[in-house]
């Protein structure tokens, strides 16, 4: 298992958010709704648009609209090994993600239920 962290911020107009990043942590801010900037040097962000945070950097944003922004802050451990990506699969390897295809098209990921 790797360590991570999933928030979700919503920041009101001339809001900030910060918070550090743990030294052995990547971390980034997916901007859901609204713009503003991130980092010390102030680049600007908007909808659909990822910031990425160093390691063992400090994550700071702010909301410069008017309107609220609403982030989703991930993070966790660097990934070891080279990453392979076919559709929604993320495997270390060609043959992780054909067993992973294999299993969600015979149905052992389970299923979704519309309700």
């Amino acid at each position: 298992l790797m360590p991570l962290f999933a928030w979700h911020v919503t920041l009101q107009p001339g809001k900030k958010f910060a918070a550090s990043v743990p030294d052995h942590f990547e971390a980034g801010a997916y901007v859901l709704a609204g713009e503003g900037t991130s980092g010390s040097d102030g680049a600007q962000i908007r909808i659909g648009q990822l910031a990425i945070f160093a390691l063992g950097d400090r994550m700071l944003v702010a909301n410069t609209s008017g309107a609220p922004l609403d982030l989703l802050i991930l993070g966790g451990a660097p990934t070891e090994g080279p990453l392979f990506f076919h559709g929604p699969f993320v495997m270390n390897s060609a043959e992780q993600i054909r067993v992973a295809e294999r299993a969600y098209m015979t149905g052992q990921m389970g299923s979704l239920v519309n309700g």
